[in-house]
């Protein structure tokens, strides 16, 4: 087991381990840079990340491997540069510039409020659809899990919910079934 992002960066790098996937070395990274934090009472990678990974890992298992790696890595990654000391050049140099610009994209924008992130944020968002589709997972998840831990945090994302679905649906999403249970928990909640 890795226990320096050093040793865990050359293994990324490394053309002899190459053998593995891209994703396996997104988990070691992401394990690594988010160790200590907490989500509710599990650690952030288990409680959080996983979960995301795992629906987006329901809905594109089939596609070709070029876009099922781009996607389940930004899945795993996706909240690496806004919540730990990760680099956009770091993301770009050990994973490509379009898992690095998938991550970004996911990253809040500088804004005076809540609100104003996350406005500017969606509009970045929107430039791809990969992004798109882990944002829409990752708020999935947090739904679920303020629904069980979190009343106050989810009354936050209930009234959100309307510019969240402005912003980002699409009747084309193949995911629309994540769009109705969201739809499901903030209509009980409203």
């Amino acid at each position: 087991m890795c226990t320096d992002l050093e040793t865990i960066l050359a293994d990324i790098k490394n053309p002899l381990t190459s053998v593995y996937p891209l994703e396996s070395k997104a988990m070691k990274l992401a394990i690594y840079m988010h160790d200590g934090q907490m989500y509710g009472d599990k650690t952030y990678f288990w409680g959080h990340i996983v979960p995301v990974y795992n629906l987006i890992k329901a809905e594109v298992w089939k596609s070709s491997s070029e876009y099922y790696q781009l996607v389940i890595c930004i899945a795993i990654l996706h909240d690496i540069l806004e919540d730990t000391d990760a680099t956009y050049e770091m993301l770009a140099d050990y994973f490509g510039k379009h898992i690095a610009m998938g991550v970004d994209n996911l990253s809040d924008v500088p804004g005076k409020n809540r609100r104003e992130r996350k406005l500017k944020t969606y509009h970045k968002i929107r430039i791809s659809p990969e992004s798109v589709m882990v944002k829409v997972a990752d708020r999935l998840i947090n739904l679920r899990n303020c629904v069980e831990h979190n009343q106050s945090l989810l009354k936050m994302y209930v009234k959100e919910h309307d510019t969240f679905y402005a912003a980002l649906w699409s009747p084309t999403q193949s995911y629309q079934h994540w769009w109705d249970e969201m739809e499901e928990i903030v209509s009980k909640y409203r």
